[in-house]
């Protein structure tokens, strides 16, 4: 980047945009908005190595042509907050435009996986309930070593399935094992933290047909008596009211 577009990007008219995003996102770049130059010098800007993952981190830093530190009050536009916050910005500076946009757009990614992992932590430590080792254990019995919502097997080696919570975390589910179930992993993605289980075995009867989704909806009922016994001798052992 030329000096100018360098001191453009760093400039009060600029400024207000530049603190915006890295408050609200933890990153902030200008790999966007200037035309290509082969004197230009492309500037990708993160608060804090906390925002991105580790291997994120340790790509951006082999990646840059050289990297800077800087400070900056990201309260002076917020007319709420009269402390100064100042945060110390690590800066990473790239010659090549590509590699600049490539590692911004790795950057994007990274902080959005860890805003949803934080998301997520914080909701599951509001949820209330727990559950050890041994529920989950007892839960692969349950189930017959069987996905809840497909019935396929669930492996060990490699470990092919992960816990779901059946009412989502995010429409007040809890972490206590009458909402546990055990699924495969690739049918938890799909059904993330908005779908319910009625519509996770409709989606999955689109290609199985409705002949299984009635045998797998009386496999899900014979499961879920079983699991709610086993939530209530949880909570007994644990001294806890349902």
């Amino acid at each position: 980047m030329t000096s100018k577009s360098l001191k453009n990007y760093f400039d009060h008219e600029n400024l207000e945009m530049r603190v915006s995003w890295l408050r609200q996102f933890g990153h902030e770049s200008n790999v966007w908005g200037e035309k290509s130059s082969a004197e230009m010098e492309w500037v990708v800007e993160i608060v804090d190595p906390c925002y991105v993952s580790k291997p994120c981190w340790k790509d951006i830093c082999e990646a840059a042509d050289r990297s800077a530190n800087c400070f900056l009050d990201l309260n002076m536009f917020c007319k709420w907050e009269d402390k100064p916050d100042l945060a110390e910005i690590y800066q990473f500076f790239f010659s090549d435009l590509d590699t600049a946009k490539a590692m911004a757009l790795r950057v994007q990614s990274s902080a959005r996986n860890k805003r949803k992992d934080d998301i997520r932590r914080i909701r599951l430590e509001d949820a209330g309930g727990f559950h050890h080792q041994n529920v989950l254990d007892k839960l692969f019995e349950i189930q017959q070593g069987r996905c809840y919502y497909s019935g396929e097997l669930l492996t060990k080696q490699p470990k092919n399935f992960v816990v779901d919570h059946i009412q989502s975390i995010y429409y007040g589910g809890t972490n206590w094992p009458g909402n546990l179930a055990l699924v495969l992993k690739e049918i938890n993605t799909w059904k993330g933290g908005h779908a319910t289980a009625v519509e996770t075995l409709k989606w999955l009867a689109k290609e199985r047909g409705q002949q299984w989704l009635r045998e797998q909806k009386k496999y899900c009922r014979e499961i879920d008596v079983r699991r709610a016994e086993l939530d209530r001798e949880f909570r007994s052992k644990n001294d806890i009211n349902s």
